[in-house]
């Protein structure tokens, strides 16, 4: 007999349920069609263009794909145990990171004059003549760095801003104006050996602008942060002190609860969970131990009491 199956049990109805019976959540949908997207344009210039030259391409397209997948991937596990991480801007951000690969890889400018001059081999200042797709390929790390920095920022700065409204704001513009700046720091690049456009020295003077404007917003949160650093420890103290689901020592597993889903098991002198209050199996000779299945069990309703408490759902016993 499976011990989840042994007695009344909790019955959840969380908001995320249907996203688990096949519901897709919005962030998955907007990632989805960004790839599809993406790929519609990949398989234009396929066909528009020269395939004898097109292997190297090819092949960092596919890098760009698979780091795309894995950063969502890695993005939605967070999101599914961290309540703060902010999935949407994480998605906006790696769609953006595979959007400007591709279009580096696949759009190339040939100037008229150096195509006579050097039969349509010109060498660049910046990428020491390397073609558009090893270019991409080569400064992917730093790309991707440079536009996942402002989805941990919002992340870090949600987290530190508890429930202030002021500071949340302010954070919030601070990682909007990080994620522009890893826009324009990438951008000419992609202008120059893509488009044949050389920005102009208005660019780089708009750019200093919004670094000052960052580090300005910035100073303000940390200020703010100090003023409200008082009632920030306050609210999390009482956080602290709410009944809600508990963690077992050292934190790394829910704190377990008995058969009817609702009671959190006592804890004895050394602080662990009390596994022996549980009822055994018919025919095991001594009390329940931990590793045990039922303990087990009570351990898999204190994970799921959790997620109840991180989604907003109540947990009630199940007849």
């Amino acid at each position: 007999m499976n011990c989840l199956e042994r007695g009344p049990h909790m019955s959840l109805q969380t908001p995320n349920e249907s996203t688990r019976t096949g519901r897709l959540p919005l962030p998955l949908i907007l990632a989805i069609v960004a790839l599809a997207l993406v790929t519609v344009f990949v398989i234009i210039a396929v066909f528009t263009g020269n395939m004898n030259t097109y292997g190297g391409e090819v092949v960092v397209t596919v890098v760009y794909f698979a780091v795309f997948v894995l950063t969502l991937i890695g993005a939605l596990a967070i999101e599914s145990r961290a309540r703060a991480f902010p999935l949407l801007l994480a998605v906006l951000a790696d769609s953006l990171f595979m959007a400007y690969g591709v279009l580096l890889t696949w759009v190339n400018y040939v100037d008229s004059a150096c195509a006579e001059l050097y039969n349509d081999y010109c060498f660049d200042a910046y990428t020491y003549g390397l073609s558009n797709a090893w270019t991409a390929f080569w400064i992917l790390i730093p790309v991707w760095v440079v536009f996942i920095l402002p989805v941990l920022a919002a992340w870090v700065g949600a987290k530190l801003s508890g429930e202030s409204l002021p500071l949340h704001a302010i954070w919030w513009v601070a990682s909007v104006l990080l994620g522009v700046l890893a826009v324009m720091s990438w951008l000419p690049l992609l202008l120059e050996r893509s488009f044949g456009f050389a920005v102009l020295d208005l660019y780089w003077r708009i750019t200093a602008a919004i670094w000052i404007m960052t580090i300005a917003v910035i100073a303000v949160y940390a200020l703010l942060y100090w003023f409200y650093r008082k009632q920030l420890r306050a609210a999390r103290a009482q956080v602290s002190a709410e009944p809600g689901p508990a963690v077992s020592a050292g934190g790394l597993t829910p704190w377990p609860f008995a058969e009817d889903g609702l009671t959190p098991l006592p804890a004895g002198a050394d602080g662990l969970p009390r596994f022996d209050v549980l009822a055994t199996f018919d025919g095991r000779p001594g009390p329940v131990q931990p590793g045990d299945p039922e303990a087990l069990a009570a351990i898999e309703r204190g994970r799921v009491v959790a997620e109840a408490y991180r989604t907003g759902a109540r947990p009630s016993a199940q007849d």
